[in-house]
């Protein structure tokens, strides 16, 4: 064989490689833009420079307006959202504050095209990592309890990290109109072992144009039915997901999480820290 057939082979496996590995990574690009202007809106105070494995990325903080701190919340936004979207996630990290909650909302990977938003487990594995520097971060500011609040695909986001490995600085979740996963290829979250959490979830529902989760929303309760502290319940709105009903949310939220932070916090086992598979 020729040097140069052998090296169009070489080069042609390379570049297929190329085009696979931009498959399943994260829009840098379009990120660093869009974190940048975020953070010219923002106050530099609320601007926090995380990473994973080298890649930084970008969360906004904000401490209770509170002097005695209830806890705090890391939101996770989804699909063809961001860390401070008009709808829902700025309203609650800029509002929870006022009720004694620190906020930090992490910014999880933009996709590169429309088929990966729609599969997004292929984004899984580094959302995951941001959420475990977002939960390091809290920690650092001496913020021990910590709720997660995941809507549409970080409500998954929130569901894989706990299922890969227990957290005790996590004493609730709040799922928000989870995404739909049916006909993802190979989704890493299985239903069948969301029995295994040990831990308070609240899942909200709302009306939402152009999506019918019902089927999916039956088959998140039966498999979670075993667990004392899940509540499914699906909030008359107008059919346009939370905008019209932002206050009564964070009522619910605010004073669900406040019951459930109260708790004494459960001790730690050598079962809830070991890594287990999602």
């Amino acid at each position: 064989m020729s040097w140069l057939k052998r090296a169009q082979q070489v080069g042609t496996i390379l570049l297929l490689l190329w085009i696979a590995g931009v498959g399943a990574t994260a829009d840098l690009d379009d990120e660093r833009e869009l974190a940048a202007q975020l953070a010219a809106r923002n106050s530099p105070e609320d601007v926090l420079k995380l990473s994973v494995s080298g890649i930084p990325f970008q969360g906004l903080y904000r401490d209770s307006l509170v002097k005695q701190r209830r806890g705090g919340i890391i939101l996770l936004h989804g699909r063809k959202s961001n860390q401070d979207a008009a709808e829902l996630i700025h309203p609650l990290r800029v509002a929870l504050p006022g009720h004694g909650w620190a906020t930090l909302t992490c910014s999880l990977p933009l996709a590169e095209t429309d088929a990966e938003a729609a599969n997004f487990a292929s984004l899984m594995p580094e959302s995951v990592g941001r959420l475990r520097a977002a939960v390091t971060a809290m920690q650092q500011k001496d913020i021990q309890d910590i709720a997660l609040i995941g809507h549409d695909s970080g409500a998954w986001v929130a569901l894989n990290y706990l299922l890969q490995q227990p957290d005790t600085a996590i004493r609730a979740v709040v799922l928000l109109d989870p995404a739909p996963i049916r006909g993802l290829d190979k989704f890493p979250v299985k239903l069948a072992r969301l029995s295994s959490l040990k831990l308070p979830l609240l899942e909200l529902l709302s009306h939402r144009s152009g999506d019918t989760p019902d089927d999916e929303a039956r088959e998140r309760k039966t498999a979670l039915k075993t667990l004392a502290d899940y509540h499914q319940i699906r909030v008359e709105t107008p059919n346009d997901g939370w905008k019209t009903v932002e206050d009564y949310l964070l009522q619910r939220l605010h004073g669900w999480l406040s019951r459930m932070l109260a708790r004494p916090k459960p001790a730690a086992t050598p079962a809830d820290t070991a890594p287990t598979a999602p």
